[in-house]
């Protein structure tokens, strides 16, 4: 076994011996057959708080986090054999038993005919200090963005996909370490227009919406990318940020149209009210002039005066349209006075009217017999809603077509069915069809109205607790049903 002082033999070695001292790494020299410390510098000592006489008389594994017995030390010596060198993380006892990491790099060196390993270990606690720093720095990071909704990712300049906040992932899955091209839209080069090219070409941020399909319908999203540099300013990644702006633009798009509806309606309502007011005043003024004089037969007078009347209540419908829809617009329900009605009665009343007003359409009514007649209804709000689902089976229907008229019991209620054989709807225009101001085929000169009938009949309906359902085939017909309870009124308790 050599001299633990063989160094202090060499005189030769002392310069060697003061450069090893001075380092700013720990130097152990162990013997590979017993693993004794044949020999630690100054730092070596500093670090595990041993004088050199003491730590000289310890073994390898005495202080060693990778090697703990003789066992392990021999199958750590045959690797190092083998090997020659080895790097590697691990950590130091100290005398107070205090672990502290390292970085080692051991060698097995062949001197004056003996082997030696010699190991050169760096103290790492700073390192590990700030590497910890930075993992809950990150994780504080990715924390704040995992909160986002917003989609975001991170990209080399070879737009590998290097990062992706948990929003992304769960939209687009985990395609980190493939090319973001091939990974978002299954193309072989890099996309037209791609904002991470611009980025990386001109090191600014830049922003775009884009519009994309799926099964749900068109969506909108904003992009914007943005540089990563490094302490010297080069461009080392690009963080590219997607949007869902959707509910954004779908809530300007209905802004835009309710603003448009409104014009519009302003526009059809004072034509809706000039026309009936321009056949009142033009039969008014003929009766002024012909006060007295014989220019028109007492049957025509008649006419005149009804003709008056006619148009008169056309205005007070629309009058009282408008002014059911302000109050539905100011949030205050619509008022209903309830009282005991003969459904089978009010109804073939309504039938006649409409058989009597509209020769030119055919008319098949089915009203079970067996029904129960009575309802307790407002007759009057009731009849308005029946009226505009009437009137607009034969506005959007041909002369000579049939209106399919129906009414049968139900679980204590009526259903009630209007279907024509009319130019009928898109799916689009059934799901807007209970909107105020909107009208199906408005650009049809021949289709007249200010777009509320709707809307106030499912107000109708709904004040009474009743149900209504609007069904429609483009250029076959549609069907409105409704399902109207015996009584709206809540039992007393």
């Amino acid at each position: 076994m050599p001299d633990q002082n063989f160094l202090n033999d060499n005189q030769h070695l002392d310069i060697f011996k003061d450069l090893i001292d001075q380092s700013s790494d720990a130097i152990f020299i162990v013997h590979p057959d017993s693993g004794q410390v044949l020999y630690a510098n100054e730092q070596a000592c500093n670090n595990l708080q041993y004088s050199r006489a003491e730590l000289t008389s310890l073994h390898l594994w005495d202080y060693a986090g990778n090697v703990t017995t003789p066992e392990e030390f021999g199958n750590f010596r045959d690797q190092m054999k083998t090997i020659g060198q080895r790097r590697f993380e691990t950590y130091q006892r100290t005398r107070s038993g205090k672990k502290i990491p390292v970085e080692i790099n051991v060698r097995m060196i062949h001197c004056q005919d003996e082997d030696y390993l010699v190991s050169s270990v760096r103290d790492i606690r700073r390192r590990k200090a700030y590497e910890t720093n930075l993992i809950n720095e990150r994780n504080k990071l990715e924390g704040v963005i995992s909160t986002i909704e917003d989609g975001i990712t991170l990209v080399s300049p070879d737009f590998t996909v290097l990062y992706q906040n948990s929003s992304h992932r769960a939209k687009q899955g985990d395609q980190v370490g493939r090319p973001c091209y091939l990974a978002y839209h299954g193309l072989e080069t890099v996309c037209e227009g791609c904002l991470v090219a611009k980025t990386l070409k001109d090191g600014k941020s830049h922003k775009r919406q884009v519009e994309a399909l799926n099964a749900e319908g068109r969506l909108y999203f904003e992009v914007i990318s943005c540089p990563i540099r490094d302490a010297g300013g080069k461009i080392t990644s690009v963080v590219e940020a997607v949007r869902d702006v959707t509910r954004q633009r779908l809530a300007e798009e209905a802004l835009r149209e309710s603003v448009r509806l409104r014009t519009d309606f302003i526009s059809i309502a004072a034509h809706e009210l000039r026309t009936p007011l321009a056949v009142v005043i033009g039969y008014a003024e003929l009766l002024e002039a012909a006060e007295g004089s014989e220019e028109f037969t007492p049957e025509e007078k008649k006419e005149f005066v009804k003709e008056i009347l006619a148009k008169s209540s056309a205005l007070n419908k629309i009058i009282d349209e408008l002014l059911d829809l302000s109050r539905i617009e100011r949030g205050q329900k619509l008022t209903i006075e309830v009282s005991s009605v003969n459904m089978l009665e009010l109804l073939r009343k309504i039938w006649r009217s409409y058989i009597n007003l509209f020769p030119k359409y055919r008319f098949d009514v089915s009203i079970a017999e067996d029904m129960e007649p009575t309802f307790t209804i407002d007759a009057a709000r009731f009849t308005q809603a029946l009226e505009n689902i009437l009137n607009n089976a034969i506005k959007y229907s041909k002369p000579g077509s049939f209106i399919h008229l129906s009414a049968e019991g139900a679980p204590d209620g009526l259903k009630l069915t209007v279907r024509d054989e009319g130019i009928g709807m898109t799916e689009d225009e059934v799901e807007r069809i209970f909107e105020p101001f909107y009208r199906a085929r408005p650009d049809d000169p021949t289709v007249r109205g200010l777009g509320l009938g709707m809307n106030l009949v499912k107000h109708i309906i709904e004040a009474h607790r009743g149900q209504i359902k609007v069904e429609s085939i483009p250029l076959e017909g549609t069907t409105v049903t409704l399902v109207l309870p015996r009584s709206p009124l809540i039992p007393s308790t």
